[in-house]
């Protein structure tokens, strides 16, 4: 399986993005006959999530979670549904997140878009596994 890499220069530093709000798919997909979801490894870590994103300012959620789906899979026209937003104020824990920074050489402060709380915005998918290109940032 592919590592999932820092987010991109843009990213990194927030802008253009959606403070506070993330996609995060849970991609389903059947392989040697079980049933599998994919999860990416963060680059440098041994920190494991499932694939997802932020949201640019400039785009519909609904098409960021595409947008998403298809980076992560390399699979375009796939069937995504929305079901349920993760808003509980003690699933909020900076400590991975602080992580992920530091193994990849970015110096964050507490104040950092990365290291504040975000509310998880979930899709799933359902995926040909053996089509699918798991593919980080």
């Amino acid at each position: 399986m592919k590592k999932k890499r820092m987010p991109s220069p843009a990213a990194a530093d927030g802008i253009g993005y959606m403070p506070g709000i993330a996609i995060d798919t849970v991609i389903f997909g059947f392989h040697d006959r079980q049933l599998k979801i994919l999860l990416l490894e963060y680059r440098n870590t041994d920190v494991f999530a499932l694939p997802g994103g932020f949201v640019r300012r400039d785009q519909d959620l609904n098409d960021e979670a595409v947008r998403v789906l298809e980076q992560r899979t390399g699979l375009a026209n796939i069937w995504l549904e929305q079901f349920y937003t993760f808003g509980d104020v003690s699933r909020f824990d900076p400590a991975p997140m602080k992580k992920i920074l530091k193994q990849n050489g970015v110096t964050a402060d507490k104040n950092h878009w990365l290291l504040q709380r975000f509310i998880s915005v979930g899709f799933y998918a359902l995926v040909d596994f053996t089509k699918a290109v798991p593919t980080p940032d």
